[in-house]
């Protein structure tokens, strides 16, 4: 009786798998998704008793950056910048970020209108060609994407 070959067949399909996840992975609303699922409930404990005490305990998450706005505007954030693409001048920027009043904001909790444009979908508008979009993506959880 001849040996069964599988493994071939199983790291071709690991192969495969792994494809897959990379792809999904580089999609910035997925990769904030998944940021969120695997990371929401710590953020959200860790910054109960405050943004900016909060946000120097999350200085080591897989981020490129993690910026608290606090006290500036009527509504506090914690934004997380999970990547972007382009040059200077003209880079999109996204990510996600912890809105404890649960409410939509803009990139950098900056003082623009945002405008619905479907359901849990926002978009913003600033001076040239500024420009950016949120979408909720739990309770107090939103993604957000800003070109510039």
């Amino acid at each position: 009786m001849k040996p069964l070959r599988k493994k071939p067949l199983i790291i071709l399909t690991a192969v495969i798998i792994g494809i897959f996840g990379i792809i999904k992975l580089s999609d910035p609303t997925l990769r904030a998704k998944a940021f969120v699922a695997v990371y929401g409930n710590r953020i959200e404990t860790e910054c109960a008793d405050g943004l900016i005490d909060g946000t120097k305990k999350l200085e080591k998450l897989p981020v490129i950056s993690v910026r608290a706005y606090h006290g500036n505007a009527e509504h506090d954030m914690i934004q997380f910048t999970l990547g972007g693409r382009g040059l200077v001048p003209s880079s999109t920027y996204y990510g996600c970020y912890y809105s404890p009043d649960d409410v939509p904001l803009a990139f950098q909790n900056m003082d623009v209108k945002l405008t619905q444009n479907g359901h849990d979908y926002w978009v913003w508008t600033e001076v040239g060609d500024n420009r950016g979009a949120t979408s909720k993506i739990r309770d107090c959880w939103y993604y957000f994407e800003a070109s510039f």
